[in-house]
C-alpha cells in the first residue's frame, strides 16, 4: 500500500500539477501540518526539492521546528563551545597581565570576570588534554 502522502502527490498530478511539483506540495502542506514524514521519505531518496528546504529553513526560523533533547532537563546550548573558542581566542591575543586582560576581555564581551576565568581555565583543560 502506498504512503498517505504518495495518495495526495497522485491527487496534485491528476489535478493538473506537474509531476516535479505534486510531490513538493505535499511535503510542504505536511509539513505546515506539523508532519515530517513525507520530508524524510525525500530525504532518503535523495530528492528534495530546494522550494521544500526553503520552507523547512522558513519553519525552522520562525521557531515551529525543534528537537526534543536526548536528556532530560536543561538542553545544552550548542553554541556555547564557539562562543567558548572565541573568549579564548581573544584571551591569548592580549597582552598584559592575566588579571588585566580577563577585566577588558570581560568589559569587551559583557561577561562577568569570573565567567571568562572559568571559560579559559575550562579551554585550557580542554586543549591540554587532547
Amino acid at each position: 500500500m502506498d504512503e498517505l502522502w504518495q495518495v495526495e502527490t497522485q491527487f496534485w498530478m491528476e489535478q493538473g500539477y506537474p509531476p516535479d511539483v505534486a510531490p513538493w506540495l505535499t511535503i510542504v502542506r505536511w509539513m505546515y501540518n506539523g508532519d515530517l514524514r513525507p520530508l524524510a521519505a525525500a530525504i532518503r531518496e535523495g530528492d528534495v526539492d530546494p522550494g521544500v528546504l526553503g520552507a523547512l529553513a522558513d519553519l525552522i526560523d520562525e521557531d515551529r521546528i525543534r528537537v526534543i533533547p536526548l536528556k532530560r532537563g536543561s538542553p545544552k546550548k550548542p553554541e556555547q563551545l564557539a562562543r567558548d573558542l572565541l573568549v579564548f581566542k581573544k584571551y591569548g591575543n592580549c597582552s598584559g597581565k592575566s588579571a588585566d586582560r580577563i577585566e577588558d576581555l570581560a568589559k569587551a564581551i559583557r561577561m562577568s570576570e569570573p565567567t571568562v576565568r572559568a571559560t579559559i581555565t575550562k579551554m585550557r583543560k580542554f586543549y591540554n588534554n587532547k
